[in-house]
């Protein structure tokens, strides 16, 4: 009986070592805005031409970046661009985890898309 209530106890506090419920995983909208604020100079500079890109009548741009999830599906990201500076973000058909996402902070919340 000793034993197992050993054992019980060392799987308890185990779990309290693998689990830790102060972070959580990053996501795609945590990646996404974090470019909130950067320049088009930059995002160009780290993630390469947009496949597709369009100017609206005020001079903003709308610029989106295609990537192969699986046969049939492509994942769309996009940037709202305004006077050089990106402003607003949105995604469409991509998958939220990644899996060499990062623990971040479980205060943290998740953003959402805002375009």
């Amino acid at each position: 009986m000793r034993i197992l209530i050993v054992l019980l106890c060392c799987q308890a506090l185990l779990a309290c070592a693998v689990f830790n419920t102060s972070t959580r995983r990053s996501t795609l909208n945590d990646t996404m805005q974090s470019w909130i604020n950067s320049t088009e100079t930059e995002l160009i500079s780290d993630w390469g031409v947009p496949d597709k890109s369009y100017t609206l009548n005020n001079g903003d741009k709308i610029v989106s970046y295609l990537s192969f999830v699986h046969p049939g599906r492509y994942c769309e990201q996009k940037f709202l661009i305004q006077r050089g500076i990106l402003t607003k973000w949105g995604h469409s058909n991509c998958d939220l985890y990644f899996s060499n996402s990062k623990d971040i902070s479980k205060t943290i919340p998740i953003p959402k898309p805002t375009l």
